[in-house]
């Protein structure tokens, strides 16, 4: 959830940290010089505002849809029933011997065969 959200802080905080620089800019650079600054600090955050709001769009409607929760963690194969964890193959097939792959969460609940074979 914290990545979803990161986007609205990194401009901010590059905004911020330009202003900083433009503060302390006074005691290197003439005024001519410090004035231009200031001006590009403003004109990239003028920038950031759109890739920012475009980001919260989405985040938005992703969250909206509920799409952020619906990945699962362990998935378990049905023919070897060897489980493997999601992020790393990113498919619902075995990477073992090609058999479809299911959610771990209620898996024994949906095959209670396969739940007393194990026993």
């Amino acid at each position: 959830m914290d990545n979803v959200f990161a986007f609205l802080v990194v401009p901010h905080f590059i905004v911020g940290m330009g202003i900083l620089g433009a503060s302390r800019a006074k005691e290197i650079i003439s005024a001519e010089a410090r004035e231009h600054f200031i001006y590009f600090v403003v004109f990239i955050a003028v920038l950031m505002l759109p890739y920012a709001w475009y980001r919260a769009f989405h985040a938005f409607f992703a969250l909206m849809k509920d799409n952020v929760g619906n990945i699962p963690e362990t998935v378990v194969c049905l023919n070897c029933e060897e489980p493997y964890f999601y992020d790393k193959i990113k498919t619902f097939k075995c990477p073992k011997c090609g058999g479809t792959l299911e959610d771990l969460e209620g898996f024994y609940e949906r095959h209670p065969d396969m739940k007393n074979a194990n026993k």
